[in-house]
């Protein structure tokens, strides 16, 4: 979903992690910000919006993790077992 700013997105995500027990991806590009469900597209969207040098965020489960290049490409080629296990 696309949010007009980080607090909405953020919200979302905490909502969705406390209700619907899932994790969400957020991230910003072009000045827009996006709180997604976790999945292998989502991770893969995050990663191209920021670039190597950029971050997102995970959240879900009571608390949000900052994901910066390398373990944001560690969790899209591992994402396959994430879902395999939901």
């Amino acid at each position: 979903m696309q949010f007009a700013t980080s607090q909405e997105a953020f919200q979302h995500a905490k909502h969705r992690g406390r209700y619907a027990h899932h994790e969400s991806i957020v991230f910003e590009r072009g000045g827009q910000w996006f709180a997604e469900r976790r999945s292998k597209a989502a991770i893969k969207a995050a990663l191209l919006a920021t670039g190597t040098r950029g971050k997102f965020y995970l959240a879900g489960g009571g608390h949000t993790m900052i994901v910066k290049w390398a373990l944001g490409t560690l969790m899209f080629r591992n994402e396959h077992h994430h879902a395999a296990a939901l």
